[in-house]
């Protein structure tokens, strides 16, 4: 932003990809982590930092995943896209949790809490439609940087609340219980 850029094949768009997209990966990875360690206590930024660089190389290529799964699904159908991430709602979470096969801890945890997931997906869907709708509202009377910053902020809170939502359903399964790829494996599985 600060170069103001024009997309293409320049070095300020480049840089500035690299460095935005880096700057995503690993707030999202903390961000995860905490929202995975604030399910069992307080969280300092600290300790989160700390307990996301072991996993941040698994954390990251379990995103690249997830982003170009949903993606291809919503370039298909909306509605498939939809439900892919309804479908993998626990693969941050177990991916932060340090899962190296974070897609069967996702569905280990949807298969333990099916019931749980589905309220919860079908909730978040009506949330975000309403949200959608007052962000439209947002845009309509407050213009520019103001209404840019205020949808930014809401959104990225909103988000961040619903990774510890999806994190806590998923520490109470037998597979998030378990505390990720250093926990012994729980009885029965």
């Amino acid at each position: 932003v600060f170069w103001n850029a024009g997309v293409g094949l320049n070095a300020p768009f480049i840089i500035s990809f690299i460095i935005s997209l880096a700057v995503l990966l690993v707030s999202f990875a903390v961000l995860s982590r905490t929202a995975l360690e604030a399910v069992d206590g307080k969280v300092s930024l600290s300790g989160a930092m700390s307990s996301t660089t072991p996993i941040l190389g698994n954390f990251v290529l379990w995103s690249v995943v997830l982003f170009v799964l949903v993606t291809i699904g919503f370039m298909i159908y909306p509605f498939l896209g939809l439900l892919v991430a309804w479908l993998l709602a626990f693969l941050a979470p177990a991916a932060a949790d340090g899962q190296r096969n974070a897609i069967g801890a996702n569905f280990r945890a949807l298969k333990d809490r099916w019931g749980r997931w589905l309220i919860t997906s079908i909730l978040l869907t009506i949330g975000g439609l309403i949200m959608f709708l007052l962000m439209a509202v947002n845009v309509f009377f407050i213009h520019g940087f103001m209404a840019s910053l205020i949808g930014w902020l809401v959104l990225g809170l909103v988000a961040w609340w619903l990774l510890t939502a999806w994190s806590a359903i998923y520490r109470s399964t037998k597979v998030g219980a378990a505390g990720g790829a250093d926990a012994a494996p729980a009885d029965g599985d």
